[in-house]
């Protein structure tokens, strides 16, 4: 009877061992979806302009074009 109980324990032990890492396993899955959502989301042009508005600044690309703004060196 104790042989049993040990093997149960053991089995249970294994059973919960499964389940966590499955669970590590899906946790490192949706984090890796969600750096890859936000790796593109800031490659995206919108988002850029969006985050310039909020500094202040109103047209990103009239900025851009502006040649008082381009980098002299020299």
């Amino acid at each position: 009877m104790k042989r049993v109980d040990s093997f149960l324990i053991c089995l249970e032990l294994e059973t919960g061992g499964i389940i966590v890492g499955w669970m590590y396993n899906l946790i490192s899955l949706i984090s890796i979806v969600f750096f890859i959502l936000v790796a593109t989301e800031i490659g995206n042009d919108t988002l850029a302009d969006e985050t310039l508005k909020s500094f202040g600044v109103q047209d990103a690309e009239r900025m851009e074009k502006d040649p008082r703004n381009s980098l002299r060196i020299g």
